[in-house]
């Protein structure tokens, strides 16, 4: 289409064109006197300078187009750049027109431009994207090292723990035991031609029972060190209850006839339980040893046991000294070491109640215990019902 037709066709829309630059947020517009004054600039245009408008401009300056030929109307086309050199700035394509002693600015970002703007920022994003994936790698990464390191120093302060415990019972809970069997043990050596029958018999019953004890202490740290180190293997199955306590009196009896305490159980033949034998032996062992220990001589301890469709309850009663009520509430309590020295000066380790507790847990069961000073005291522990 001609010019000429161009013309008369955006003569009738002047107005609306006036107003559209006017108020354009995208289209620039500016007029300056030669001499630096602002005229006129528009909202587009105003966005993009400071407080100092001809300060603004920094590729040209305002200096630099007004020194340009003008021997025609339009003076400049290309990049002007605007803004401030200290902070942002931002390069738009523009006209620049002279025409009585005024300067015309009009300009704006063509699509070019805008098409390299686009490339430039989706580069960008996918540079920060690729960036957020690599932290979080690295994120995950680190959170994983750390749960590690915090596994590693955890299971370090348990071994450490369980080591310490261990050089306690041997400095001290083992000396005793290994001390009565030497010493009795040089008595018969050097006396040997001296002493009758019955005092050798006496002196090998003491020797004997050192070594049992010693024999069970052992037991006991092996147990307990394996249970705390995750060492020990948990396999249960289906067990007659009556076989197990059975056997159970049958090899406490010898420590039982020795303070004469009469040891018995009633416990039904027909109660299964869902148990690891070598574990509810442990168990049985250490809480039927505790009653002996506890028991004055000539006294009694039973063992009874009842049973519902889910759990088999097993009680283990003795006619002791019994314990008070502090003694009894903390009995399990991990922050709480319990030793003390039975009715015959029986010496332990503390290990056998937190041996039976980790066992009966591992079952899924609990243990608690009531007593009485000067009555006795009953351990009652749980066990699942083979089903």
């Amino acid at each position: 289409m001609p010019n000429q037709n161009v013309h008369c066709l955006l003569n009738n829309w002047q107005d609306e064109i006036d107003e559209s630059i006017l108020k354009s947020n995208s289209l620039c517009a500016a007029m300056f006197t030669i001499g630096g004054k602002l005229l006129f600039s528009n909202p587009a245009f105003d966005s993009l300078i400071t407080t100092d408008a001809l300060a603004s401009f920094i590729n040209p300056s305002f200096e630099d187009l007004i020194a340009l030929p003008n021997h025609n109307i339009l003076i400049f086309e290309g990049y002007l750049t605007l803004g401030s050199m200290d902070s942002t700035n931002t390069s738009i394509f523009v006209q620049a027109y002279r025409k009585d002693e005024q300067i015309l600015i009009l300009g704006g970002m063509n699509n070019q431009q805008l098409l390299e703007q686009n490339d430039k920022m989706a580069g960008l994003n996918r540079e920060i994207s690729n960036l957020q994936r690599e932290l979080l790698k690295k994120n995950i990464s680190l959170e994983s090292t750390l749960k590690d390191l915090n596994e590693s120093n955890l299971r370090l302060k348990n071994e450490k723990k369980t080591r310490d415990k261990i050089f306690s019972v041997i400095a001290h809970d083992l000396r005793s035991p290994f001390n009565t069997i030497i010493g009795f043990s040089e008595l018969l050596m050097d006396e040997f031609e001296m002493i009758d029958g019955d005092e050798i018999r006496e002196h090998a019953g003491i020797i004997h029972e050192s070594a049992q004890n010693t024999l069970f202490l052992l037991d006991n740290l092996l147990h307990w060190a394996k249970s705390q180190t995750g060492e020990i293997n948990f396999q249960p199955e289906a067990s007659n209850l009556f076989e197990i306590v059975e056997m159970a009196v049958i090899n406490a009896n010898p420590a039982a006839k020795y303070k004469e305490i009469e040891l018995s159980h009633h416990i039904p033949e027909d109660i299964s339980i869902y148990a690891d034998n070598l574990m509810m032996d442990t168990i049985l062992r250490n809480l039927v040893t505790n009653a002996i220990k506890f028991t004055n001589k000539k006294g009694s301890i039973k063992i009874e046991a009842k049973a519902n469709k889910d759990w088999a309850e097993i009680m283990i009663t003795d006619n002791g000294v019994g314990m008070d009520n502090n003694t009894c509430t903390n009995l399990f309590s991990n922050s709480v070491s319990h030793s003390t020295k039975g009715t015959d000066n029986e010496k332990g380790s503390g290990l056998g109640l937190k041996l039976c507790q980790e066992f009966i847990q591992k079952h899924g069961g609990r243990i608690w215990a009531e007593s009485e000073i000067g009555k006795g005291s009953k351990f009652t522990f749980t066990m699942p019902i083979f089903k």
